[in-house]
């Protein structure tokens, strides 16, 4: 059975058997790849796992003042890892002479918060100037048509063909009316179907209409539409 202070000591050095810091933090924290928050996660788990993370926070005058050389030991240790993941470049930014580890750590923060914050504005700055190329109207109308549902394959095959190729409104506002005409077809046949539960002749005899008013209203020479001129 471990005593608890043989326990303790065990505890205590912990930290000291870590030789290569990689090993457990295998990335370098760098301002270019911005990658702080994982980082700072993977090393404050770390730092807890190996009962150090008290030293990522203010210094506690009487934790210090309870064995001050023990504890300037594990803060060196904690700023050795410390630097020992971060780039050259943020090491020359960071350091500072005398400074314990929660200052390197609070410096490395602040450096990163205001980093993030000055992209994050930059970022807002270069979408608000984009110049987007305009897109040909016809393109537009294309689009819309090779998108649409199979529902609207009739009326989508008569735009495709007809001699003068409706603008972008005109297309929107023909599905439109495609699509109103559709709804009010199925509005009938639910309730012709509530009416009557053998109903389906009405419904043959429904979609034969609807047919011949497509007929009409797009191809018929009795009804001609402005796009069939």
């Amino acid at each position: 059975m471990v005593s608890s202070s043989s326990s303790a000591t065990n505890t205590s050095d912990k930290p000291y058997g870590i030789t290569n810091i990689k090993a457990y933090i295998p990335f370098n924290l760098d301002i270019e790849r911005m990658n702080y928050d994982a980082w700072r996660d993977v090393f404050e788990i770390h730092c807890t796992a190996f009962g150090v993370a008290e030293h990522l926070n203010p210094p506690d005058d009487k934790t210090v003042s309870a064995d001050k050389k023990e504890w300037e030991r594990v803060d060196a240790l904690v700023k050795m890892w410390i630097f020992g993941t971060i780039t050259q470049n943020l090491t020359q930014s960071v350091h500072k002479k005398n400074q314990n580890a929660y200052d390197l750590w609070d410096s490395l923060e602040n450096l990163f918060r205001d980093n993030k914050d000055a992209r994050a504005m930059q970022l807002d700055h270069e979408l608000q100037n984009i110049t987007q190329d305009v897109i040909p109207e016809k393109n537009l109308v294309n689009y819309t048509i090779n998108g649409l549902n199979l529902r609207f394959d009739h009326i989508a095959s008569i735009l495709r063909h007809c001699t003068h190729f409706p603008t972008f409104l005109e297309t929107l506002s023909i599905l439109a009316l495609e699509e109103q005409a559709m709804n009010q077809l199925q509005n009938r046949l639910v309730t012709s179907n509530n009416q009557d539960k053998s109903s389906s002749p009405s419904i043959l005899n429904v979609q034969h209409v609807n047919n011949n008013h497509n007929s009409l209203d797009f191809r018929g020479n009795n009804k001609r539409t402005w796009w069939q001129k």
